[in-house]
């Protein structure tokens, strides 16, 4: 969303930090302040009580402050300042790096013995945090004290764990390329493929470097390579196969560390888990693993906004899916605080996503108005080119609805203003295309709607709809009798 406008970068910075890293930086602040007030804490607090992005809000607050541009850079490198100190203390990752500095500064101070306890300290810290890079780099400094001590075993020993350590790296990067190419279906199409690209797939999966998950490398490769199979399984239609290397993913997660130390990892393997169990009707399984995400507990922003999103959009598929009496007020609730969470953290899928369970569950339900309501929140979400597949059947629902309301000049205004949605049928696969085609023959044929267009149109959705591949997200879409 914020790519999409002109940003403030300070705003934007001040709004993805989290509660606990702002009362960091206040603490700190105020250790160095003599008096306990700063120009820049006011202006930190007035950017911050502007909850939503408002350029104009934003100028005024900087109009209202002597040399505003100083000052916010100032206060940007102080923030920044801040949230290394609290990283440094919080952060594993950044701890170990931290002792590399430590050991390098030794180093050139001369101090050998200290310098290599630092390293040691380093490598302990970035093993047990599966940081191959830091181990990497920590080596080879390493090997880099013992050649000035002209240790020749040990600097043999560094390289020989070199030459390991690039092979693991080398192994994730193999599945990180392949996991980057397959994941890029879903954020357009919504894992539909054509068969062409189903055959790709399926020849994929038979590579050599699919056969044994338990020859991995590491933690990291092994939960790759299980969601590469899980998505495979997906895309291909064959749901149980997704379901077995989802639940093997999330046990190897469960079983290792690795889990705390990659939270994002951890909240995609219990999403595709979730997602896996609904697709093959274990509703109980699905509702119990849902629970999992309230035990998180987010180490960023990022991570929060994560788990408000997969849990918000896993949680009203199962409610549409299972055909769980829907609570309109309680999804209601769940929907808007993920559609306003700090808005430049939700990705654009997944309020697309959110937006298409409430206006089906509304629109099944045959609740008009809050359909209603749901249609003018998805318009006010930016244009996309993810999730065509969602898009193309809220269009076509908000079609059927205006058309069976007789409404052809404000049905002529959607065709009208969906003209880069129509342009993007490429993506979308022959159902899908037929659909589109059909709604334009049948509401361009006739100046007002008969009982009869609206019962053919129905009939047609149904059936197209129905006929569409299993995964289509569009047969969760019921049409009134």
């Amino acid at each position: 969303y914020m790519s999409q406008i002109k940003k403030d970068h300070l705003w934007e910075l001040i709004h993805t930090i989290s509660p606990t890293e702002k009362a960091y930086f206040k603490k700190q602040s105020n250790i160095h302040s003599s008096n306990g007030e700063f120009v820049y804490l006011k202006l930190f607090d007035d950017l911050n009580s502007i909850l939503k992005f408002d350029l104009r809000k934003i100028e005024l607050v900087y109009e209202s402050y002597h040399q505003a541009s100083r000052l916010k850079n100032y206060l940007y490198e102080l923030i920044l300042s801040a949230l290394e100190g609290y990283a440094s203390n919080n952060n594993k990752v950044i701890q170990s790096k931290r002792n590399l500095v430590y050991a390098k500064i030794l180093f050139e101070k001369g101090l050998l013995y200290k310098a290599k306890k630092n390293i040691e300290k380093c490598l302990e810290q970035s093993i047990d945090n599966y940081d191959y890079y830091t181990q990497l780099e920590a080596i080879s400094f390493r090997k880099k004290i013992y050649t000035v001590e002209l240790n020749v075993a040990e600097v043999e020993k560094s390289i020989n764990k070199e030459e390991e350590i690039f092979a693991t790296i080398n192994e994730i990067n193999k599945y990180e390329l392949v996991m980057s190419s397959i994941s890029s279906f879903s954020f357009s199409k919504g894992n539909i493929l054509n068969n062409v690209e189903k055959k790709r797939l399926l020849v994929l999966e038979k590579n050599k470097f699919f056969k044994d998950a338990e020859k991995c490398k590491s933690i990291l490769a092994k939960s790759l390579h299980y969601r590469i199979l899980t998505l495979i399984g997906t895309m291909t239609d064959d749901m149980n196969k997704s379901l077995k290397y989802a639940i093997l993913r999330f046990k190897a997660l469960e079983h290792s560390n690795y889990k705390d130390v990659d939270q994002q990892n951890y909240i995609n393997a219990l999403n595709n888990l979730i997602y896996s169990y609904i697709e093959t009707k274990h509703y109980k399984e699905a509702a119990l693993t849902l629970d999992v995400f309230t035990s998180i507990k987010p180490q960023t922003a990022i991570i929060a906004a994560r788990i408000i999103a997969r849990k918000t959009v896993n949680e009203l598929r199962l409610i549409l899916t299972s055909g769980q009496p829907f609570n309109y007020k309680y999804c209601n609730t769940i929907a808007m605080d993920c559609v306003n969470f700090q808005n430049n953290l939700i990705r654009l899928d997944e309020k697309i996503e959110t937006v298409f369970f409430m206006i089906t569950l509304c629109f099944n339900n045959m609740l008009h108005k809050e359909v209603k309501n749901w249609f003018s929140i998805y318009y006010l979400i930016p244009k996309s080119e993810v999730r065509i597949d969602i898009q193309c059947y809220l269009f076509l629902l908000h079609l059927y609805i205006q058309y069976s309301k007789k409404d052809l000049i404000f049905v002529n205004y959607l065709l009208k203003n969906e003209q880069t949605l129509l342009l993007e049928k490429k993506q979308l696969n022959e159902q899908e295309t037929r659909i589109f085609d059909f709604i334009q023959n049948q509401i361009s044929s006739k100046a007002v709607p008969s009982s009869f267009d609206l019962k053919n149109i129905k009939t047609t959705l149904k059936l197209l709809i129905q006929n569409n591949s299993n995964i289509s997200i569009a047969r969760l879409i019921i049409f009134p009798e």
